[in-house]
């Protein structure tokens, strides 16, 4: 269990996990559980992810998640392992059939339907699970149907500056704290970018991953590492840069959620977040953009 909570994202810390899954020790994952460390849990939810296929990962994924005295992160992160496996996704499916799922849960496992592989599981899932709302109030509809709206490249270049730019640069203009979005429209579809505004955790870029520090001195400080030395650890997070010392980190965690704010189209209405998309897809390399033309 040690292996477990030290190394969670380490090979070690999952092939330890598959032993007490295979020895059937639940009694001892429960533990930890139990204890509600949100660390602790993070990580058996972690290690416990590559191995949804298992009957009894997804019976302590939904232990996890309905227990409401757990971190709502991790509660979510749970939700998250669901994804991949037939088994999994199929079981997620069946459980939003049956409203099983609780409302706060709803965008985790709405996110974990939109990124799933087969269509049958996005079109099933998505009968029973709204879309996050608009600025309006109103469920969003399915990205399915948002996808064959048209928007405006010019209004969508104005929703990004309000709501984007101060953490992503289009060609030098922003702040450079996330990926580049200058060249987004070569890279991802239409529907993988809505995705990715509408379910951040869903999809956190290498090198964009988040941490939680907490210092010997009972403070703590968070970010992205963009700096480490056997000296300091810089973090910045958007415009605020931080520099620590190693000797006084307590101890760090990798963040389960994107560093990406979630409900961002709450802050849209429909229209805005279908200009925003138009826009974001007519960002494309040179020679791409000049081969539609």
């Amino acid at each position: 269990m040690a292996q477990i909570v030290q190394f969670p994202d380490s090979a070690v810390g999952k092939e330890s996990m598959k032993a007490l899954l295979d020895w059937g020790r639940m009694d001892l994952i429960e533990k930890v559980v139990q204890k509600k460390t949100n660390s602790e849990v993070q990580a058996i939810v972690k290690t416990t992810w590559p191995y949804m296929y298992d009957p009894k990962s997804m019976t302590l994924m939904e232990r996890i998640w309905n227990d409401t005295t757990q971190a709502l992160d991790n509660r979510k992160l749970a939700v998250r392992t669901f994804g991949g496996p037939w088994e999994s996704e199929d079981r997620l499916v069946l459980l939003a059939k049956e409203n099983k799922i609780p409302a706060d849960l709803h965008v985790a496992a709405a996110g974990v339907f939109q990124s799933a592989w087969r269509s049958s599981v996005k079109e099933e899932g998505g009968k029973y699970l709204k879309l996050p709302g608009s600025k309006e109030g109103n469920a969003l509809p399915a990205i399915a149907v948002l996808v064959d709206k048209t928007g405006s490249i010019e209004n969508g270049k104005a929703v990004f500056a309000s709501n984007c730019s101060n953490c992503h640069q289009v060609n030098g203009q922003g702040v450079n704290f996330g990926p580049s979005l200058s060249e987004i429209g070569s890279k991802l579809s239409k529907e993988a970018v809505y995705t990715s505004i509408l379910f951040p955790d869903q999809g956190i870029g290498f090198g964009f991953e988040g941490y939680s520090f907490k210092m010997k001195d009972g403070s703590e400080a968070f970010g992205m590492i963009t700096s480490e030395t056997g000296d300091k650890v810089e973090i910045r997070y958007m415009n605020t840069q931080q520099t620590l010392d190693p000797s006084k980190i307590a101890s760090r965690t990798k963040l389960a959620t994107s560093l990406m704010p979630s409900n961002l189209q709450s802050l849209m209405t429909e229209k805005e977040l279908v200009d925003l998309v138009e826009y974001l897809g007519s960002l494309k390399k040179k020679n791409d953009a000049i081969s539609q033309r």
